[in-house]
């Protein structure tokens, strides 16, 4: 994975520094060449790992479906969830590649083709990283709806004179912070 970033961040560099002469698009069609190889190993790789993953995933639900009690049921959740997210970022990581690879056949002489290339990238970039913000939020959207949750359940279990609004901040302080530790676990 190091290999891949190491190899996109010079060709990043080059797509921003402008289409002056022709050396810069030869040495960039010349990497570009050089590097057909690398991106095809790497998108090999890339969907090894997500298929085994995949397959892990698919155990990991088996799992969670036979858990008998709580602490499996909770162990399995997270499982799956830790699953998902490799699946995910493997994802990410071969639409990157792949989109760096679709740079490797542009002609970097032609201005409208690098305007192309790159405005792409930028969209995807953006695109990118709103769905991850969108994750961030989502989860903690969740964790708090949760621990709401089990906070009116633990509140409910009391009786009524000892419920204080000190008391149920604390629970939900506390439920809040569990929660959102278990998602991060996971």
């Amino acid at each position: 994975m190091r290999r891949i970033v190491i190899l996109i961040c010079p060709l990043i560099l080059l797509l921003f520094s402008g289409c002056g002469d022709g050396t810069t698009g030869g040495i960039i069609t010349g990497t570009a060449l050089a590097l057909q190889e690398t991106f095809a190993g790497a998108e090999a790789d890339l969907e090894r790992a997500r298929q085994e993953k995949i397959a892990a995933l698919e155990a990991a639900l088996v799992e969670l479906d036979q858990a008998k009690d709580e602490v499996q049921k909770t162990a399995a959740q997270a499982k799956v969830k830790a699953l998902e997210k490799k699946v995910q970022n493997l994802t990410d990581l071969q639409t990157g590649t792949q989109l760096v690879k679709a740079g490797t056949k542009i002609d970097w002489s032609d201005p409208a083709a690098i305007g192309g290339y790159g405005s792409t990238v930028i969209m995807s970039v953006l695109a990118y990283l709103n769905r991850k913000k969108f994750t961030t939020e989502s989860r903690k959207r969740s964790a708090e709806r949760t621990a709401k949750e089990k906070t009116i359940k633990e509140l409910a279990a009391r009786p009524v004179g000892e419920i204080t609004a000190p008391l149920v901040e604390s629970l939900l302080f506390t439920n809040t912070g569990i929660e959102r530790a278990n998602q991060k676990v996971a």
